[in-house]
């Protein structure tokens, strides 16, 4: 084993060695070329070098060397000059230090206030957010409207500001049913990879549903390309709980644009990822006001919703008080912003939901559901509400899946 253990080192050794000396022999020959190369310190000795020895271990320093030589040219007032130079070189040591320049470059000394008056002055009050920026030595302000449908790009022309192009904004949305749009708090000019641009964001909604889409999107200075991330959910109080389309997209890639407004999906505190439950309890209260359109108002048949154990209603329902009838309990509670009502089938096991309604949001204007109460020695559970000075009765009949109201 000891001598075993001796031939294995030998073994590494002569190896090492042998690898030494092939190196020493390569940087010898390189080491003199190198020499020279340096002292003649131009770009035709560094690409000369470069392409004798492209895998030296000088290699780095001399490409080093040929770029800042190279940027030595290259007018640093003149940021077209400077970003020929980055799509020439996207891999030199040099990179950070003339992309700050090129950032600096592109920064307008116009403030936001000074660029929105800029653009209500132009588009006669149309907009509501504003920036400036410099590209490829042009002075640009970007402005949006209320609605955030466009974004529109007016250009300096000597003293004179002109619209040089209304950009439509691509909706983003899934759901065709949300036609409300208003702008967001956003808007600022950023860098994604080399590419500058508008990031900015926007909200579709309609009158019709609590359900809301956040967007936060991304154009392309250079040629106007819109790039977003959404996340969709229902409002509940400040918070929206819901989903991103781009979840599922994490496994099967997404560009570097929507990479990056993805991630500031998931730096937004206001948008919340909803749990399997939750998600089960939203999908039965959409099945119920589906299935129910007029229970409020003059619907003689109630068509109840079964539930799974795992759904959040029936979690809530079990934590709630109980009102007993014949073969059924139920409860009543506010989740998710409605006032429910579960039942409880105590023959068959099975949980339903039996009544669901928005939230009471107006005091005594709107219906407050007082209480509820079985019938004595039926199913038939009685909903008291009161209105104003009003009061009135609603009774579901959980046997025959009825209502009358008194």
């Amino acid at each position: 084993m000891k001598t075993r253990y001796l031939t294995m080192i030998a073994i590494a050794a002569m190896m090492t060695l042998a690898g030494e000396s092939q190196i020493m022999a390569q940087t010898k020959k390189e080491t003199k070329q190198y020499a020279k190369t340096i002292s003649k310190a131009t770009v035709a000795a560094y690409e000369k070098f470069l392409s004798v020895f492209p895998e030296s271990v000088y290699a780095g320093e001399i490409e080093l060397l040929r770029d800042r030589k190279l940027y030595e040219a290259v007018d640093k007032d003149d940021v077209m000059a400077l970003e020929d130079f980055l799509a020439k070189y996207p891999k030199t040591g040099i990179k950070d230090e003339v992309e700050a320049l090129v950032d600096r470059l592109n920064t307008s000394d116009i403030t936001a206030d000074e660029a929105l008056a800029i653009a209500n002055e132009t588009l006669e009050n149309q907009a509501v957010k504003a920036v400036a920026l410099r590209h490829r030595n042009m002075d640009i302000v970007l402005a949006l409207p209320k609605d955030a449908s466009c974004v529109y790009k007016l250009v300096k022309s000597g003293e004179t500001w002109n619209l040089a192009e209304t950009i439509p904004v691509d909706r983003g949305t899934h759901d065709s049913s949300l036609n409300l749009m208003e702008i967001g708090e956003t808007m600022d000019m950023v860098r994604i990879g080399t590419d500058r641009g508008l990031n900015f964001d926007y909200w579709c909604s309609s009158e019709a549903s609590d359900k809301v889409e956040y967007v936060t999107s991304f154009i392309n200075i250079s040629d106007s390309e819109q790039y977003s991330s959404q996340f969709y959910g229902r409002k509940i109080g400040g918070k929206i709980e819901g989903s991103s389309p781009d979840d599922l997209s994490i496994q099967t890639g997404m560009s570097i644009h929507t990479s990056w407004l993805y991630a500031r999906l998931n730096e937004n505190p206001s948008l919340v990822r909803i749990s399997e439950e939750n998600l089960k309890a939203d999908q039965a209260i959409e099945w119920w006001l589906r299935n129910n359109p007029n229970a409020l108002t003059n619907s003689k048949r109630l068509s109840p919703g079964k539930l799974d154990e795992d759904n959040a209603i029936v979690a809530q329902y079990k934590k709630s008080a109980k009102e007993k009838g014949t073969g059924y309990d139920a409860a009543k509670f506010n989740f998710r912003g409605y006032l429910m009502i579960c039942a409880y089938n105590r023959s068959t096991g099975e949980y339903v939901l039996v009544w669901c309604e928005p939230q009471n949001t107006k005091g005594r204007a709107g219906r407050d559901l007082r209480s509820i109460y079985f019938e004595t020695g039926s199913s038939v559970l009685d909903l008291f509400y009161y209105q104003g000075n009003k009061t009135f009765k609603i009774k579901l009949n959980l046997s025959s899946k009825t209502i009358s109201r008194s």
